[in-house]
């Protein structure tokens, strides 16, 4: 049921920051909160990303090749452990050196891996895709128990820490 929007095709072959930002436009939606939350959308961030990109390709590419086959991987562990789908969007996307993974400020939040800040090694790779899915599971079980969304103080860090130990309990429990 997810449905996995990769960028990698689309991303310039010869990046400047013309072609930086037509990638970005491309997959509007997607860059929206990347930039919105997740990392500087300045024209000296955006240089400094091009300048790696060309050192890191070949680390970007070995994420890429295995990033979907992870994704699925891992969604389905999540589906049969605990008996429920993901009607999400899982992004992956090259960013500008910003978060490396994240979940989308919604009830039901989508999922974006910045692809140059992941690395290539299967278990850590796994590790940080089932901590992404633990986040979108624990919102799903919460919105399944008729959570009051409205209620939550977001803001509050005792938010945060249940966030962050539900994501890895989830994680935990899918690892025995």
């Amino acid at each position: 049921m997810i449905e996995i929007v990769d960028t990698f095709a689309s991303f310039p072959k010869q990046p400047n920051l013309k072609r930086l930002r037509q990638y970005h436009k491309k997959h509007c939606e997607v860059f929206k909160t990347y930039f919105l939350y997740h990392c500087q959308d300045t024209d000296e961030r955006l240089s400094k990303a091009i300048e790696r990109y060309s050192e890191d390709w070949k680390l970007i590419t070995k994420v890429h090749q295995s990033m979907e086959c992870l994704v699925v991987e891992v969604c389905n562990t999540y589906e049969t452990t605990y008996h429920m789908e993901f009607p999400i969007s899982v992004n992956l996307i090259i960013g500008a050196y910003g978060s490396n993974a994240y979940t989308h400020r919604k009830i039901i939040p989508d999922i974006t891996f910045a692809m140059e800040r992941l690395t290539p090694q299967e278990i850590p790779l796994k590790v940080i895709i089932a901590h992404e899915f633990g986040h979108t599971a624990h919102h799903i079980i919460s919105d399944n128990h008729q959570m009051d969304w409205q209620r939550i103080r977001w803001e509050h860090p005792y938010i945060w820490l249940l966030q962050e130990g539900a994501a890895t309990h989830f994680f935990q429990t899918d690892r025995s």
